[in-house]
């Protein structure tokens, strides 16, 4: 990446996306109607992610994307806190069966997937924001976690993919 100086109207963009928090959301979109392969497999989360990612490519037009998720181990957070996330249920099985495809389809499409074990999509997408800012690239996340709203501010912009 060779960012231009200045987060000006000429500065590049970087979209981070939160593919973890975009696959459960693809998910429970269609979970009156799944759709399914013909096989009878459930490939609604994977529609949707894909949808979803696509659009965010045309509308925005980035100069960089990643996409980022969460992956099996513990984070530092279940280390420092046991009960971090206790009562949060298993993802159904039918949503677990797409994991997979997830990332297989961001690397067909030629975008970075980003898993960091030990840390949280929401960790990785929040510290690769702060340090484009500090090398003159915007970033717009796209996530519906609010937690991000803590870094909007120049150069950095929060989008909820379904609004």
């Amino acid at each position: 990446m060779t960012p231009r100086k200045g987060l000006g109207p000429d500065a590049p963009t970087l979209c981070l996306i939160d593919g973890t928090a975009l696959a459960f959301r693809s998910h429970y979109a269609f979970i009156r109607r799944p759709l399914t392969n013909s096989s009878g497999a459930n490939v609604s989360a994977v529609y949707g992610f894909a949808d979803k990612v696509l659009q965010l490519l045309d509308e925005l037009d980035p100069d960089y994307v990643a996409v980022a998720f969460d992956t099996a181990e513990p984070t530092f957070r279940h280390e420092a806190y046991e009960e971090y996330k206790a009562t949060r249920e298993e993802p159904p099985d039918d949503l677990i069966a797409q994991f997979p495809a997830f990332g297989e389809f961001v690397q067909l499409m030629g975008v970075r997937a980003l898993e960091l074990p030990g840390y949280e999509a929401d960790d990785v997408i929040g510290t690769l924001a702060v340090q484009a800012r500090k090398i003159g690239v915007r970033t717009v996340i796209a996530s519906g976690d609010k937690d991000f709203f803590q870094l909007v501010g120049d150069g950095i912009t929060v989008l909820e993919p379904y609004k």
